[in-house]
């Protein structure tokens, strides 16, 4: 009996390739590939949360897929928390609305506009609760 070998498949390349100036492990390589290839194919509202450890390394990813997202014509704009609020998703619903042709908003600064660690769980709980109002407050994608 013979047996085939299977041909490993290519994985496409990201939409949109990593800056020259980062460097990611393979599996984060393959996060990048995943987000850059999916997020311009969905519609509608969305709530994704993109762990990077590296404040550095998040604003330089978050800047690069803002930019290329922006030359495929696609309007991007940057939310911005920047003192402590009790009410960040509130926050985040009044900076929106200014924006309605907005297709994807990535949120920066959420870790300071938390007064405590205690109130960071419960705004990321909030957060995750709220999903409902969240996409039926927003049109598009909420990256943060």
């Amino acid at each position: 009996m013979r047996t085939r070998k299977k041909s490993a498949s290519k994985l496409p390349a990201p939409a949109y390739p990593l800056p020259p100036e980062v460097t990611l492990t393979p599996a984060a390589q393959e996060d990048w590939r995943r987000l850059t290839c999916l997020l311009p194919l969905n519609r509608g509202p969305r709530l994704l949360f993109v762990l990077v450890d590296s404040p550095v390394l998040r604003r330089r990813l978050s800047d690069a897929l803002a930019t290329a997202l922006g030359s495929d014509g696609h309007a991007v704009v940057r939310l911005d928390l920047r003192a402590p609020s009790h009410q960040p998703l509130q926050d985040i619903f009044a900076m929106a609305e200014a924006h309605p042709q907005a297709r994807f908003f990535f949120l920066h600064g959420l870790e300071r506009s938390l007064v405590s660690p205690e109130h960071s769980l419960s705004a990321l709980a909030d957060l995750n609760l709220h999903r409902d109002q969240i996409s039926t407050r927003l049109a598009c994608h909420l990256a943060i």
